[in-house]
């Protein structure tokens, strides 16, 4: 009996040990994978939610806003869903995205055309529309800082993606100005986290981006990608040319658009003949990866981001 309880025993022990040994490893193992660029910045679990220490970002409040316009790369037009500081809800201001900068151009002029449109593709899909709140920015006096245009200053907020200025960094869309950050914790993290995706080859420091197929649209939702599939049917309307997927497997989930206003880059090649030419063809589109409702589209300006297997 004595012999059965210590087996017992032991083999607790053992599990118990195993168990610890495991977790140690696993850890171990993350942290060589982080370290060798491979892996994603370990941050924080709710630092695209809020700041480092659980606080808001900016000094000042915090409110509840609605995007009404994108003007430009780093500045938004907000309208403040709540009073805050003497301005009343449904007001509409400016306001300046702490922390973000573009991209430095390169010396193809092409290729700085198309991330430029990009950047527009991402803040569209992002921020059309959308309720968000915002972290603001306030001066040592206590009033709300403002720009040189007389904007708000802070860091917003999306439902699902956090932060926008750190998921903008993440996916290599813009880049970190940490100039623009008064906290030293802060301005580490915008750093690191423009570390981890020039490592990871992200957007701007990964071209030619990536090759993916359409068993990879959820996980390069978001960024710059080439993707490789069959155009299924074309259809042509008064707003849009649209090479239409219809893949079995997707069930309809993708389409590239090309805006009826960048026709004119196609003319020069007949634009009629080049969009049938792709009817039943296999191809390959280059652009950022926007998603809405489970629906994944990439937008095309330029012949030179479409072609043929």
């Amino acid at each position: 009996m004595n012999k059965k309880i210590n087996l017992l025993i032991t083999i607790a022990l053992c599990g118990i040990l195993l168990a610890v040994s495991y977790n140690y490893l696993n850890r171990a193992l993350e942290k060589s994978r982080l370290n060798s660029g491979t892996g994603h910045i370990e941050l924080p679990p709710t630092v695209h939610e809020k700041g480092l220490d659980g606080n808001q970002y900016g000094s000042g409040p915090t409110i509840r806003a609605r995007i009404e316009r994108i003007l430009t790369p780093t500045s938004v037009e907000i309208q403040l869903l709540e009073n805050v500081q003497g301005i009343e809800a449904g007001k509409k201001e400016g306001l300046q995205l702490i922390g973000l900068t573009s991209p430095q151009e390169s010396a193809d002029s092409t290729q700085n055309r198309l991330f430029a449109r990009y950047r527009e593709d991402f803040a569209r899909s992002l921020l059309s529309d959308a309720e968000v709140s915002v972290d603001l920015e306030k001066r040592s006096n206590g009033e709300l800082a403002r720009g040189k245009a007389g904007e708000l200053m802070g860091y917003l907020f999306l439902p699902q993606e956090g932060m926008y200025q750190l998921f903008a960094i993440e996916k290599g869309i813009m880049v970190a100005a940490p100039g623009q950050v008064s906290s030293p914790g802060y301005k580490k993290l915008f750093l690191e986290m423009q570390a981890w995706a020039r490592r990871e080859k992200q957007g701007i420091y990964g071209y030619p981006p990536p090759e993916i197929t359409l068993t990879g649209l959820a996980r390069h939702s978001g960024g710059i990608v080439t993707l490789r599939f069959q155009v299924f049917r074309m259809i042509n309307d008064a707003q849009l040319n649209v090479l239409l997927n219809i893949d079995a497997l997707v069930n309809n989930t993708f389409s590239v658009i090309i805006p009826r206003e960048n026709n004119k880059e196609f003319t020069s090649r007949n634009s009629r003949a080049f969009f049938k030419g792709f009817e039943k063809q296999w191809v390959r589109v280059t652009g950022y990866l926007a998603e809405k409702d489970g629906k994944f589209q990439i937008r095309v300006y330029h012949p030179d981001q479409l072609s043929r297997q």
